[in-house]
């Protein structure tokens, strides 16, 4: 519940701030949207300073929910959309990504952060030095993979998430309520 208080001895009128109430069921959603915006941009920075999530040289173990930075692509990727509505009423969306692609156009961030398993097509190639007997060529074949889920993101969000959001919905609620009062 939302308590305002009107000081007579401000410039605004009654009537003014009764106008203002009456958008509140508009404005409020959409102060809502606006923190959630700031809250996941600031998520995201948070995420990109974290040196636990990041940064530093790996690989490290998976159980550390970390990822080190070789090319800075991921890193530099990382990406919050903007909210949308959720599945049921008063519910918000947030979506965290990384623009970050293979040469193949694998989605870099999503691989890691979830894993993957299964089995890549390798194109015939000459090896220049293979078992230091000079160049070798290798015929196409399949290698398979096992990327465990290293979740740095999804780590990241469930142990900052609930405050940065939190506070940044209370600031733009507060800002919305003293807008009402000036």
């Amino acid at each position: 519940m939302i308590s305002i208080q009107v000081d007579n001895t401000r410039s605004s009128s009654l009537a003014e701030v009764a106008l203002r109430l009456g958008a509140l069921p508009t404005d409020i959603p959409k102060a809502v949207v606006r923190a959630l915006d700031a809250g996941s941009q600031i998520l995201i920075g948070m995420a990109k300073r974290d040196p636990k999530r990041f940064k530093g040289k790996g690989p490290f173990p998976v159980g550390q929910h970390r990822l080190g930075r070789v090319s800075q692509n991921l890193w530099r990727g990382l990406f919050s959309a903007a909210p949308s509505k959720g599945g049921t009423p008063g519910s918000y969306l947030l979506s965290f990504g990384s623009t970050a692609r293979t040469s193949k156009g694998v989605n870099y961030f999503a691989v890691h952060e979830f894993g993957a398993k299964g089995t890549a097509k390798v194109a015939a190639f000459t090896h220049p030095n293979l078992f230091g007997r000079g160049p070798a060529k290798i015929g196409a074949h399949n290698r398979k993979f096992n990327f465990p889920a290293r979740a740095p993101m999804r780590t990241h969000l469930q142990q900052h998430a609930d405050k940065v959001l939190r506070q940044s919905v209370e600031d733009e609620l507060e800002s919305l309520v003293d807008s009402l009062t000036t």
